[in-house]
């Protein structure tokens, strides 16, 4: 079985008229995520650890990211957007030989529907 290891980088300027929110994790203590999180902003699936870290290993700016190995869930709680156009953007780490996948849903729950479903597949040999 292949790991799956996920370095992300994010920042989320989600753009009205104002930026709602962002993250470079450049603030964090390296090490789990999971203690360091406002819980206003992340939290893991239903509220379980999400067993993410702060890492230093890959970085789209700055030296820091946050690490989601195989089996971890970590949700950014983005609020209520209801109006206007937003805009999300997020750099995602995806080592060969390894997969990943987004999702942004209409409702935090498990029965939700996804609005975006994103799948990085790098496991297959290119020739």
């Amino acid at each position: 079985m292949k790991k799956i290891i996920l370095f992300f980088t994010i920042c989320f300027p989600i753009i009205l008229s104002a930026q709602l929110t962002s993250d470079d994790f450049e603030s964090y203590t390296l090490g789990s995520f999971d203690s360091q999180w406002d819980i206003n902003n992340w939290v893991g699936w239903f509220n379980n650890p999400s067993n993410s870290t702060i890492s230093d290993e890959q970085a789209h700016l700055g030296t820091q990211s946050v690490k989601i190995g195989p089996d971890h869930d970590l949700v950014a709680l983005l609020g209520t957007l209801d109006a206007e156009n937003y805009e999300i953007t997020y750099w995602q780490y995806v080592p060969s030989g390894s997969g990943a996948y987004t999702n942004m849903q209409h409702l935090y729950t498990s029965a939700a529907g996804y609005s975006v479903l994103k799948k990085v597949d790098r496991l297959r040999n290119k020739n």
